[in-house]
């Protein structure tokens, strides 16, 4: 969802598939990264065609945020076993992670034309034309994975981003619905259910979800962000302003989360805040006119909502790009 909405952002459900050949990704498990390598390391010297040595010491770089070293070993997998659909899987993720969804897409390609079952490859594709806003592809995929395998929460959490994205919310909750009966401990779910529910203005119940999402995850910071507007919507302003403080002391550097405070702010005609807030919002990336008008029209309906006058400072803050 765009960041002009009335609700900040999805959060969607993937991960690397792993393949244990010597038992030793339970290091990773455990945060002990560096001894898994170094066994990876000893099995690759042995034998430098261990494709599957290369693509587990790639999982654990990918777990240790090290993406271009795991882009590496997946591609040194995938050199010495071309047929390994799971190295081009995991590259794709990787790929992603990196920004790069065109080399994505090909690489689940290549994984689905190997192993054309490989419910995790549909999933994943799915995720990356969802964000490029190709929704009825990513549904199409979402359909598939979940035909494929029909535990798979994170397709139905996937899927109901979807149907948000293009307005069916009763359809998206459906899904948010099914993803918490199968795992009811992820966090994601709870919060995109929550944005759902504010959605149809049913602010209650998105501040219910949310609740949840934080209680899974404390420091969820879109949760807090979230939770905020929500309870903006019921007339909390307090309390939203308290959610406000608490995901950017999460995310110092979270600009929806400022420009919606900053909001707050010029409502209760704090201006000193409001430009500061605004401003950093505006450092941080976040096109503050847009997310204006989107809530208020116009700065004349905003000031005649509100009863107030606005700076000139200010105005040409919200409407001088």
């Amino acid at each position: 969802m765009s960041i002009e909405s009335s609700v900040f952002r999805f959060l969607h459900s993937s991960g690397v598939l792993c393949l244990s050949i010597t038992g030793n990704l339970g290091y990773n498990s455990i945060g002990k990264q560096d001894v898994a390598i170094a066994d990876y390391n000893e099995a690759i010297k042995h034998d430098p065609a261990f494709a599957k040595a290369y693509y587990n010491r790639g999982i654990v770089y990918y777990d240790k945020g090290n993406i271009k070293k795991a882009i590496v070993d997946y591609s040194k997998a995938i050199k010495h076993d071309p047929t390994f659909a799971k190295a081009y899987y995991n590259r794709g993720i990787a790929y992603r992670r990196k920004g790069m969804d065109g080399r994505a897409i090909t690489d689940y390609n290549t994984a689905l034309e190997l192993e054309p079952d490989l419910a995790e490859a549909y999933n994943e594709r799915g995720v990356v034309y969802s964000e490029n806003d190709y929704v009825d592809q990513a549904v199409q995929d979402y359909n598939i994975a979940i035909k494929l395998k029909p535990d798979f929460a994170a397709a139905y959490n996937n899927r109901g981003i979807a149907y948000c994205k293009i307005g069916e919310h009763d359809t998206a909750i459906q899904n948010y619905d099914m993803a918490i009966e199968l795992n009811p401990d992820d966090y994601y779910v709870f919060c995109n259910r929550g944005v759902a529910y504010g959605a149809k203005s049913k602010h209650n119940k998105a501040i219910e979800d949310f609740d949840i999402a934080i209680e899974l995850k404390p420091n969820l910071s879109e949760a807090y962000a979230n939770r905020a507007l929500s309870n903006l919507k019921i007339g909390k302003t307090d309390i939203a302003i308290e959610d406000f403080d608490q995901s950017i002391k999460l995310n110092p550097e979270f600009g929806w989360a400022y420009c919606k405070r900053g909001e707050v702010w010029l409502q209760l005609r704090d201006w000193r805040k409001a430009r500061k807030d605004l401003t950093l919002a505006r450092n941080y990336g976040v096109d503050i006119i847009a997310s204006f008008h989107y809530e208020f029209e116009s700065i004349s309906y905003f000031e005649q909502i509100f009863d107030t006058c606005l700076p000139d400072d200010i105005k040409a803050m919200l409407t001088q790009r």
